[in-house]
């Protein structure tokens, strides 16, 4: 008699399961498929925001965010193994007119990098002189989703490196929430990192012009774990202001001491997994901790009838 109860009370408790996890999924206005899947580690590998420009010397209809505002987004496919991109514009301040590019188009043919998100801003003014009313910037948010889930399932990637080459006179660059980050030792750094918390901002102040080898000029920034990163760009001269992230360790000349804001020890990865790609099976496993809490509850009902039937 018992051991039938039991049997009653358990499958009970697996049918409340079922619409407790369904009510819960509703109350928070988000289906399965939406839960997050199990961290992806990069191992600082690259993160390829390819966009290859087939069109003649100065052509611009591979351009990404030509003239673009602030809300307007842009998705990249298959950035890394099982992982898209979308890329916001947050914000910008004194700039002429809007973002001008937020991925120029590469001519790989002519040797040029495709690899990195090639970012274009331009501020009022002339180009050798400070821009009209004040420095200008722009603010950008690069969200990771698991490929495949039309951009609704985010995906946390772990151990995330980028690079900024070629920081020109005047321009920086503000990264949220890094975990380390590293500038050039030999030759010596004319940046200079401002932390504030777990941001950092890197300016070149002194002036001089750079080009992309000059590794004195170079910024590396990583993140241990991150599903999320927003930075901004931001000149004081006039004219145009391009700035190209490589989402790869850098190669440095003479590896430069590596400045630690937070733990190099990650906690452990999640064991979460995809529920749009699992199934049924996956979302049994989602909601096994209130499949434990009301087995447990009907537990307690089936002792409590226990001791009322011996008494």
């Amino acid at each position: 008699m018992i051991q039938s109860s039991t049997r009653r009370v358990l499958s009970g408790v697996f049918r409340k399961s079922a619409v407790a996890g369904a009510s819960v999924a509703l109350l928070l206005g988000v289906s399965s498929s939406a839960w997050a899947v199990a961290a992806i580690d990069v191992n600082y590998e690259l993160v390829e925001f390819a966009n290859t420009d087939l069109d003649s010397p100065g052509g611009d209809s591979d351009d990404v965010g030509l003239n673009s505002e602030i809300g307007d987004t842009f998705d990249w496919e298959g950035v890394f193994p099982g992982v898209d991109a979308r890329v916001e514009i947050l914000d910008y301040q004194n700039l002429d007119g809007d973002v001008d590019k937020v991925d120029e188009g590469q001519d790989v043919s002519d040797g040029e990098d495709d690899r990195p998100m090639w970012i274009e801003i331009n501020l009022p003014g002339d180009a050798d002189s400070l821009a009209d009313d004040g420095p200008g910037s722009a603010t950008f948010r690069v969200d990771f989703f698991a490929s495949g889930s039309n951009f609704t399932t985010p995906v946390s990637l772990r151990k995330v490196a980028v690079i900024v080459k070629d920081i020109d006179a005047g321009q920086s660059i503000q990264f949220t929430d890094v975990s380390s980050y590293e500038v050039s030792s030999e030759p010596e750094s004319v940046i200079v990192p401002t932390e504030d918390g777990l941001d950092v901002t890197f300016t070149d102040g002194l002036g001089e012009g750079s080009a992309e080898q000059d590794e004195s000029n170079w910024v590396g920034v990583r993140f241990l774990e991150t599903s999320s990163l927003t930075f901004t760009v931001g000149a004081v001269m006039g004219g145009d202001a391009e700035f190209g992230l490589l989402f790869l360790e850098p190669e440095w000349s003479v590896e430069p001491s590596l400045v630690t804001l937070e733990s190099e020890q990650p906690d452990p990865a999640p064991t979460t997994v995809s529920l749009a790609s699992a199934g049924a099976s996956a979302e049994i496993a989602a909601w096994s901790a209130l499949s434990v809490a009301l087995i447990g509850a009907g537990l307690a009902s089936l002792a409590a009838m226990s001791r009322r039937s011996r008494a």
